[in-house]
């Protein structure tokens, strides 16, 4: 999936799914649903990306993206997936660079939930 395919996703799934002042849970589900329609192993696209791009669509600036990647590396490194100097932006994007995409939609639906029920991780 190129950038240019996930750029007419975010569109869609923006549009369809995403209420007047989404919450961070609806944006983390929205990249969970972006991410289960990936065809291959892997994201194929910088998993930042993916973040700016539904943020972008949304709300039309790229602003919580980066908030949102850092709610993603701290409960995957709550969970001891991420070591501690992975949880920057670039640290997330390499290794999500080579996680299976429904390892990566998995864990993003997890944070969407513990975002949404403000549950312990």
């Amino acid at each position: 999936m190129t950038i240019a395919d996930v750029r007419r996703a975010v569109g869609l799934a923006t549009r369809e799914c995403l209420p007047a002042g989404a919450s961070d849970a609806d944006l983390l589900d929205t990249v969970a649903k972006l991410l289960a329609a990936m065809p291959g192993p892997t994201c194929g696209a910088p998993l930042s990306g993916v973040f700016e791009l539904v943020c972008r669509a949304h709300e039309g600036t790229a602003d919580r993206a980066e908030q949102l990647e850092g709610e993603l590396a701290d409960y995957l490194h709550e969970w001891r997936v991420l070591r501690a100097e992975q949880t920057s932006p670039a640290g997330l994007d390499a290794w999500a660079n080579t996680a299976p995409v429904a390892f990566l939609r998995a864990a993003v639906a997890g944070c969407a939930r513990c975002q949404r029920t403000g549950a312990a991780r």
